[in-house]
Formats: structure tokens, C-alpha cells, sequence
């Protein structure tokens, strides 16, 4: 029987980078619409000066603040969806140990996913070189791996 393979992973960065994306984009658009209520408010003295400012404001931090939080958010997504795709990688190549071959069935049915998406990353992994696939004289489509010498 195998040990499970070792996560490469130390820290969920990915969620520190969707809650910092996050809270930067609420505090951003929170910021932005006070400040231009501010800048096009009638009631306000706005004198020249005063809503230059409020648009000076906007233009340096709020945009900026924007643009950061949706590239934090952005990127956090990223390494979220390359982490849940490596781990089920990791879990196919678990079955596989138990089993050399398995179908896109077996993978669906053990990881719980629809038929379509298992046969995408048995797919994946067949065009990465790590199994290759056969026809069995049934029909089936067959991922191959070889043996892994695992520590």
C-alpha cells in the first residue's frame, strides 16, 4: 500500500490572497462612491479646489486600491482552482496505485465528479506522459500507469 503523496503546499496562500482581494475591493468601491457622492454632491460648497481634490483622491487610491484587490482576488482564484486540480491529479494517481489502469468511471465514482470532468483530467494526464490510454477489447478506454516506486 502506498503513503499518500506530500502536499507542496505549506500555507493556503491562495486563500490569504482571496480574503486580502476581497476585503481590499469592498473597502475600495466603499471609498470611491463616498468620495464621488463627495466630489458631485450640490449641496456641498464645493468649491474648485475642494472637489479636485475628492477627484484626486479617487484617481490615487481608489483606483489603485481597484486595481490591486482584483489582482489579489484574481490570483488567490488561480492558485485555488491549480491546488483542487493537483489534489485530484494526486488522488487518481492514489486509485491508480491500487489498481495500474483505471477508466474515467472509476475516477468519477471514487472523486465524486461528473463523468466529464474525470475524463478531462485523465485526459490531462495522459497528454503530461504520467499514464497512457488503451482500448480494451470491450471498448472501454483504459488509463495506464505505470508502477511508481514511492518512499
Amino acid at each position: 500500500m502506498s503513503t499518500p503523496l506530500p502536499s507542496r503546499t505549506l500555507f493556503p496562500w491562495h486563500l490569504v490572497l482571496l480574503g486580502v482581494g476581497g476585503m481590499m475591493l469592498i473597502s475600495g468601491l466603499c471609498c470611491g462612491l463616498v468620495s464621488v457622492s463627495i466630489a458631485l454632491d450640490p449641496a456641498t460648497p464645493a468649491t474648485g479646489a475642494n472637489s479636485t481634490s475628492w477627484w484626486l483622491f479617487v484617481g490615487l487610491v481608489v483606483v489603485p486600491m481597484l486595481i490591486t484587490g482584483a489582482a489579489s482576488a484574481w490570483l488567490g482564484w488561480r492558485q485555488f482552482l491549480l491546488r483542487r486540480t493537483t489534489d485530484q491529479h494526486h488522488q487518481i494517481l492514489r486509485l491508480a496505485d491500487h489498481h495500474g489502469a483505471v477508466t474515467a468511471t472509476d475516477v468519477a465514482r471514487d472523486l465524486m465528479l461528473p463523468l466529464p470532468n474525470a475524463e478531462k483530467l485523465l485526459d490531462h494526464l495522459a497528454a503530461s506522459g504520467i499514464c497512457r490510454m488503451e482500448i480494451s477489447p470491450e471498448g472501454t478506454t483504459m488509463f495506464i500507469f505505470p508502477k511508481r516506486i514511492i518512499p
